[in-house]
């Protein structure tokens, strides 16, 4: 049986729940079959420098991450074909989750894949555990550390001018038009909001929340961000809700359309989300 591994994020600690065979340490990278079931864990794995070693991936996302394939075999993350990813054989599935159990759709494959958890993250740290993470279960540490020290040095730079803006615009982040979610404390997008120089409207809820339109009109935002890329005119559909025109931030046209892959998530590209944010928020300090 091979090695199921799980990162405990926030613990700062891989737990090892399963381990025979004669598979110990770290594993060359080069020459290793990988299956990614989630686009985050996908984007690392690129970051890495193992998108050729991709054999398979999930159906969400991972097939635009710059750098994979074309033409990979992909599963439905929603019921997994799990004959057809033993059939693949791959040394490793890195899939996203919470600590799996005996009812993980994933336990057949412990015979015959290193299969390694990641658990959601909620903060900025959490995403560098990840990434350091699955690049030492892929036997590319070296690679994950440079990995976070470009992304951390990207940050860097926006939190340095950052610190020089003494105005702090407030931020409603809507995540869902239909039902009006929001990022509360708890998320690594609250966390963002915070070091792109803004202050979260709705920091005081915790997790991603759902919201009413009257809280939102109670809070007159300076600035509105969506990440809801999917919906047809969805800029439209927020500028349009009755009461809206009057908020602060559809008065002034402080109303913006983000990536939904960049803001939501977990990797290296969240410091890419942040040079975004601060641009739409302190647009006279970032105007490359």
């Amino acid at each position: 049986m091979k090695k199921l591994r799980i990162l405990a994020i926030g613990l700062m600690a891989s737990i090892l729940l399963a381990a025979c065979g004669n598979r110990e340490g770290q594993v060359e990278a080069e020459g290793i079959a990988i299956i990614s079931l989630a686009p985050s864990n996908t984007e690392i794995i690129a970051g890495l420098g193992l998108a050729s070693n991709l054999i398979a991936i999930d159906n969400v996302g991972s097939a635009d991450v710059e750098g994979v394939p074309a033409g990979l075999t992909m599963f439905s993350i929603f019921g997994l074909d799990v004959e057809a990813l033993i059939a693949l054989e791959a040394d490793y599935i890195v899939a996203l989750g919470s600590f799996p159990g005996d009812t993980s759709p994933l336990t057949p494959l412990y015979d015959i894949s290193t299969v390694v958890y990641v658990q959601s993250a909620t903060s900025i740290a959490d995403i560098v555990e990840s990434i350091q993470y699955i690049g030492d279960a892929l036997g590319a540490s070296s690679y994950a550390e440079a990995l976070i020290s470009k992304m951390m040095e990207e940050m860097s730079k926006v939190e340095a001018i950052v610190e020089g803006i003494t105005t702090r615009p407030t931020v409603y982040f809507e995540v869902d038009p239909t039902y009006l979610f929001t990022t509360g404390a708890g998320t690594f997008f609250n966390e963002l909001i915070n070091l792109a120089g803004g202050i979260n409207a709705f920091g005081d809820l915790t997790g991603w929340a759902p919201l009413s339109s009257e809280a939102v009109l109670y809070a007159n935002p300076d600035v509105i961000i969506s990440n809801a890329g999917w919906m047809p005119d969805v800029l439209e559909l927020i500028a349009n809700r009755p009461g809206w025109h009057a908020l602060d931030a559809i008065e002034g046209g402080r109303l913006y359309l983000m990536s939904t892959d960049i803001t939501s998530r977990q990797s290296q590209n969240i410091a890419i989300a942040l040079k975004q944010l601060a641009a739409i928020l302190h647009p006279e300090y970032f105007n490359e």
